[in-house]
């Protein structure tokens, strides 16, 4: 995850664009894929479980590198609920 938010942060910036980041994110995209299919029969419970749920909206874990506009956390969103939660 670490490579893949860092090629987020160059897109960011404006170093690259979204075709470049969809390209260059592939093979990290995949490696996550990959990991996740390997632990799913792990034998904790909790690694087990979470790789199954990940593997089950695996089409939904890259949106906001293949969809121009998406953040890939909700941080923006919480910051703007947090004056009305305060």
């Amino acid at each position: 995850m670490k490579r893949m938010m860092a090629l987020w942060r160059i897109f960011k910036k404006g170093a690259i664009y979204s075709h470049s980041l969809i390209h260059k994110s592939k093979k990290v995209r995949s490696s996550i894929i990959k990991h996740l299919e390997s632990y799913k029969d792990s034998e904790d419970k909790h690694v087990r479980s979470l790789c199954r749920k990940l593997l089950k909206r695996k089409d939904h874990l890259f949106t906001f590198i293949l969809h121009e506009g998406v953040e890939p956390t909700n941080n923006s969103s919480e910051g703007g609920i947090r004056p009305a939660v305060q």
